[in-house]
């Protein structure tokens, strides 16, 4: 007689025993004589007790029975289960979930075969609809629906199930859509009918995949109703089952390719996966019959898209000693995945103040956070890297440390990416770096956790002990040293036969061949420990090897005994070799599909493996009601590749590097520059933006670069001094950044590169704390029209770090976005758009500051810049040293030369023009006094040379600043060297020394530019230069250079250089101007002598002379753009370059 594991298998038994049913329980009760009843009514009591409230194997019982009979009677038994009848009013739609595993107590006499060892639906609405098809019967079959009696909405629901189901087996679109089309207007507004609807959407999706039906309306429903359940945190089969069908209607529909189930590793080498899925399976979802998962791995990307419980993919070898693992994790909106490392994770919890801890086997605890982590809700993915070193494991969320902890030796080696069975999660652009070492044997035992390990039986939910009994415990071994054992402990509180399987099983699945050994304390009737390899237990017995094929416990539906058992060698005389009260050794290899097992050093067992897992587990198991288990020296010796692959190798690392690939004929020059306390006074880099005294620090580590807003938007930029043509990659690294302002405020550190063409193009990318004051990475685009800057904001993400770097890309006409965290290697694409392919300005590269006030601070300290370009050209690149010694030996080939010494000389009105009124001049001892007093409108007194200058020169004004007075707030004060061009624009050139409010005192260089009929200033770069006293500026064809200098010091910075035109300096072009800053302050200077050399000289002097142009200067020149690209004259494409 067939033992029930569950006595509600169906409700006929019951019924018999009452002795009112004999054999038929489909839908007519045929043992029951006239007299049983009083009346209709007892009919209607008896059919709501017992044939409308079906157990889940009512459905599966029904067509087991009915597969016994011929087609047409097997039609007709099912019918008349389904179809409404005098006992029954509605028709009965139903889905049951068995486990596929159907090998009988018998089967396992035979040798392993393989089965189908997962989830099976089964319907007699299902079976009926498709023996309809097969018998020819479909129209019948829908006249018989039509005629049905409908009376309620859930009974015109099931109606349209079955008119639907019959669609799709006879290819009728037309109906289909009708009867989907209104089904899914009913389920809509009306949860309960949704809920009643749930079977009948499970035939459907599951009809709509048998025969290959891209519906979208059953795509839709089926999606409707997940999202609907997405909050039921205990799911049943039949909503894991619909978020399955669903993941593979997807796809089909988008013909995308996935996986279903777990995947076996290929023996012939053509399945390259390097990560491999892994089930936390349990007796609970096997037994009750869950879907297989759903899930997709490509090149750069995994997907969990339904569950079978909790899911881990792991990396394909284990991995200790020092290395990092970084990722882009999906997060929140039931999609968060988590990186397992050294068998924990850590988890966002989704108010974002606290953190989760867990490790496999599910949520340990959890620990705040402060400050709270930037809302990522509405981006729905986490960056996550965990950096493992010296012991150390440290976890990184969006940029920011969240979790340090210290690791074991017992800690587990495996990597993975683990998420719960209540979400779909996963990973992108996963890289694993550094130089781990992969050991070829693991040890398994030494966490007193059993890290790695689960109980089989254990039941869903959280609980505290969720190893069930099993424990590890530390006992003398050989030599005096502890060796760890795990122990399950006999239960006594049950009775000795009942056979109550115990299983311990490995996470990680047997994926390569190789050997499992362990020692097991053997006690026979008291203490013993038999291997498991998938669902198949191996017991080892003095009469020889029995295959015990698990069971699911409480959970199981199948007939499959729990004391089942079978020889696997049928041998009379098969004793083994256990040695009673002793330590005996096991070891089980696989190699190439065949186990062996030795005992004691005897080969017991040679067989095939079964095919029903293709990627079994490991595990340990003893029947607890009659024995305990001591289990210690677990070892696994694994065939795993032995080396990491190169990050390009590696299967879930994106492919941005072959996306941003080199596609330039010619290599390309690099510029790599370390900032340090030397690179602005050095001249590699400039000040363009803000008071460098008050902005800049120059350190042995770094660039800070800082600014203070109290009011409105101030920034603060450097710039190298380089020249870039056509693609390039530009990366800017830094850290201690702080980034501060009010609500509705912002701060930031940036990167931006500003295109030379007609539109002044600008791309920048920042990290910025926006007007919710949350931390994110944003782009910027912006272009400006008729004089009119337009801006364009895209492409954010948090940002939670101190630091980092910025890059950008320009790959022909495109500009890619990109930034990584901290000293990340990773970097990330955030935007892309289209950019023009023209060289960039001088100074085009900036790196720097902008705070927003009041109270706005933004502050980082920068510490590389890396350039790489097709062309490259510039100071930056240039030894400064013999740069200035070009320039002078140059100077003094300039056929005109002339000097006026203010000390020795007075100064004339046939030579000169002064402004500033009379009392602004004083000859004294240390040459010509000049005095300006200040306005609160801007005023200057100064003196203009009256002749013109034509061609190359190079012009120096030497000074005293005997008084410069401190500003009023918002002004400065200033001695210029400024010249002046006979362009119609009017350009004016300055070399500044500057004071501000605050005391400071730096040089600068500034270009005055007429667009669209007004007049725009511009600082080229601002450098901080103790006791200046010399302002210089030069050309060379049509470069322009600007010199500040300390003589006391022999000291000269570049402050600048940028293009300039050909055209002649205007008489009184060559100034030497002084500005006071503001009323009530005096400013003096004693100008020395001015110094100058050209090629012409125009004017009141005869002396002009024209000579052959002078070689080039010393600047290390940009190539000219190869052909057929078309880019406009550039600063240096005429010139040759000395250094190259």
């Amino acid at each position: 007689m067939r033992r029930l594991r569950n006595p509600l298998v169906n409700c006929a038994w019951l019924i018999t025993a009452w002795g009112l049913l004999a054999t038929d329980v489909y839908g007519q009760v045929v043992a029951l004589t006239q007299d049983s009843f009083q009346g209709p009514s007892d009919a209607a009591a008896l059919t709501e007790l017992f044939a409308e409230q079906h157990v889940p194997e009512s459905g599966a019982f029904v067509c087991q029975q009915a597969s016994e009979v011929s087609p047409d009677e097997r039609f007709e038994r099912l019918y008349a289960w389904v179809f409404p009848s005098s006992l029954k009013t509605q028709f009965r739609i139903t889905a049951d979930f068995i486990a596929a595993d159907d090998r009988s107590n018998e089967a396992l006499q035979q040798a392993p075969t393989p089965v189908q060892d997962h989830a099976r639906l089964v319907s007699p609405a299902h079976e009926l609809v498709r023996l309809a098809g097969e018998l020819k019967r479909v129209d019948s079959l829908r006249t018989m629906i039509l005629q049905s009696p409908i009376g309620t909405s859930a009974e015109e629901l099931d109606r349209l199930t079955l008119l639907a189901l019959l669609a799709i087996e006879a290819g009728e679109e037309d109906r289909l859509e009708e009867s989907l089309e209104q089904w899914f207007k009913r389920i809509q507004p009306d949860p309960e009918l949704l809920h009643h609807s749930a079977a009948g959407l499970v035939l459907l999706a599951q009809a709509a995949i048998d025969k290959a039906h891209r519906s979208t309306l059953i795509r839709e429903m089926v999606r409707f109703a997940t999202h609907a359940y997405r909050a039921e945190y205990d799911r049943p089969a039949w909503l894991r089952l619909l978020l399955a069908y669903s993941a593979r209607l997807d796809a089909m529909d988008q013909s995308t390719d996935i996986r279903v189930g777990i995947m076996p590793p290929n023996p012939s080498g053509s399945n390259n996966d390097q990560w491999h899925l892994a089930n936390l399976e349990r007796a609970f979802e096997h037994g009750r019959a869950y879907p297989k998962p759903v899930w997709q791995l490509q090149d750069g990307t995994y997907r969990n898209l339904s569950n079978y419980g909790d899911m881990l993919l792991f990396f394909q070898s284990p991995l200790l000693g020092d290395f990092s693992v970084e990722a882009t994790a999906t997060g929140f909106g039931y999609r968060e995945a988590h990186l397992v490392v050294a068998g924990h994770w850590t988890g966002l919890v989704f108010d974002h103040e606290q953190i989760m801890l867990g490790d496999p086997c599910g949520e340990l605890s959890r620990q705040p956070i402060a400050p709270p982590l930037n809302n990522t809700d509405k981006y729905g993915y986490i960056r996550t890297r965990i950096d493992v070193e010296d012991q150390t494991a440290e976890t990184w969320m969006n940029g920011r440390s969240v979790h340090t902890r210290t690791l074991t030796q017992a800690d587990s080696p495996w990597l993975a990416v683990r998420s719960n069975y209540r979400v779909q999660g996963g990973v992108d652009d996963l890289r694993i770096t550094g130089e781990p070492t992969i050991p070829a044997q693991l040890d398994l035992i030494g966490s007193d956790q059993l890290l790695g390990w689960y109980d089989y039986y254990q039941p869903p939910g959280s609980t505290s002990d969720r190893l069930g009994n099993w424990m590890v415990s530390m006992e003398p071994g050989e030599a005096g040293i502890a060796v760890s054992q795990i122990h399950d402990p006999q239960l006594k509180h049950v009775p000795a036969g009942s056979h109550v399987e115990h299983v311990l099983r490995y996470l990680r699945p047997i994926l390569e061949d190789g050997t499992i050994a362990f020692e097991f304390f053997y006690v026979p009737g008291r203490t013993d420990a038999h291997p498991v390899i998938g669902r198949d237990v191996y017991q080892l017995t003095p009469q020889g090897v029995l295959r015990h094929r698990l069971t699911d416990g409480r959970y199981d539906q199948t007939e499959l005994r729990p004391d089942n058992a079978a020889p696997v060698i049928r041998d009379e005389n098969a004793e083994l070799p256990l040695q009673p009260g002793q330590w005996n050794e096991v070891e089980i290899s696989l190699q190439e599909g065949s186990l062996t097992i030795d005992l004691n050093g005897q080969t017991v067992c040679e067989q095939p493996l079964s095919g029903d897992t293709p990627a079994p587990q490991f595990g340990l198991f003893h029947f607890a009601d009659q024995t305990s288990l001591l289990v210690r020296n677990v070892s696994w010796s694994g065939q795993w590749p032995i080396r990491l692959p190169d990050v390009a190798e590696q299967q879930l690392a994106g492919d941005l590097e072959e996306k941003l690939a080199w596609t330039a004929e010619q290599p390309g020059q690099s510029f790599h520059h370390v900032f340090d306390a030397t690179s602005i006074s050095g001249g590699t880099v400039l000040s363009v933006e803000g008071n460098p005294a008050e902005t800049v620090e120059a350190t042995a580590d770094g660039l800070i670069v800082r600014q203070i807003s109290e009011a409105g938007y101030r920034g603060a930029a450097i710039a190298p001094v380089i020249d870039v043509g056509g693609d390039f990659d530009v990366v800017v690294s830094f850290d201690q950044a702080t980034m501060q302002s009010e609500l509705e405020k912002i701060a930031s550190v940036r990167l931006e590169i500003n295109a030379q063409s007609d539109t002044q193009d600008v791309a920048q990318i920042q990290c910025v704390s926006d007007r919710s004051n949350d931390h994110n990475v944003q782009c910027l685009r912006m272009l400006t029209i008729n004089g009119k800057e337009r801006r364009s904001y895209f492409g954010r993400e948090p940002a939670e770090g101190s630091g980092g770097r910025l890059k950008f890309s320009r790959r022909g006409e495109t500009i890619y976005y990109l930034a990584a965290d901290n000293d990340s290697n990773r970097f990330r694409l955030i935007a892309q758009e289209t950019f023009p392919s023209t060289d960039l300005q001088q100074q085009g590269i900036r790196l720097g500051v902008q705070a927003q006030g009041p109270a706005g601070v933004a502050s980082a300290r920068f510490t590389e810049l890396s350039v790489r370009a097709e062309r490259l050209g510039g100071v930056a690149i240039t030894d400064r040293a013999e740069l200035l010694a070009q320039l002078n030996e140059q100077r003094d080939k300039l056929p005109i030369g002339f000097q006026f010494d203010f000390t020795k000389q007075s100064a004339s009105n046939d030579d000169f023009f002064f402004w500033g009124g009379g009392a602004a001049w004083t000859q004294v001892d240390g040459g010509l006094e000049l005095t300006s007093v200040g306005e609160d409108n801007w005023v200057s007194a100064g003196a203009a040379i009256k002749r013109g200058i034509a061609g190359d020169f190079d012009i120096a004004f030497a000074f005293q600043p005997s008084q410069l007075p401190t500003p009023k707030k918002g002004k400065q004060t200033q001695v210029f060297l400024q010249l002046e061009l006979t362009d119609p624009d009017q350009t004016q050139i300055c070399s500044i020394l500057t004071k501000n409010e605050n005391e400071n005192v730096h040089c600068q260089m500034q270009v005055r530019y007429r667009i669209d009929g007004e007049y725009s200033y511009k600082t080229f770069s601002n450098q901080v230069l103790e006791n200046a006293d010399q302002l210089r500026l030069i050309r060379r064809g049509n470069e322009l250079f600007g010199i500040a200098g300390a003589r006391s010091d022999d000291a000269e910075v570049l402050l600048g250089m940028m293009e300039l035109s050909d055209h002649s300096i205007a008489q009184r072009g060559i100034r030497m101007m002084l500005h006071a800053g503001g009323s009530g302050r005096t400013a003096r200077i004693e100008l020395e002598t001015i110094h100058i050399h050209a090629h012409e000289t125009l004017g009141p002097s005869p002396a002009t002379a024209v000579i052959p142009a002078l070689q080039p200067s010393g600047i290390r020149r940009m190539p000219t753009a190869p052909q057929p690209k078309s880019l406009p004259g550039r600063l240096f494409d005429s010139l040759r370059s000395i250094f190259n």
